[in-house]
């Protein structure tokens, strides 16, 4: 089976568009910044349902939100 697209963290845009830092993502979801950064920056092999549960909880946000599916062909 090829590959038909690819897993798209939306994290980044989503704490720009609220003014919400990184930092402060880390600290009040109870994360580790790195850890942050790698799903900002799209450099996560193996997606943890606990830190996107922690994201949603600590947003207010959907999964969606937070993470989305591009097929192949498609632009971001």
């Amino acid at each position: 089976m090829g590959q038909t697209g690819k897993i798209i963290f939306k994290l980044d845009q989503l704490l720009k568009a609220r003014s919400y830092p990184k930092l402060r993502l880390a600290k009040n979801a109870g994360l580790d910044y790195r850890t942050v950064l790698r799903y900002c920056k799209n450099d996560v092999q193996n997606i943890k349902v606990f830190i996107l549960e922690r994201f949603c909880e600590t947003l207010n946000c959907s999964v969606e939100d937070i993470i989305e599916f591009q097929r192949e062909g498609t632009k971001q």
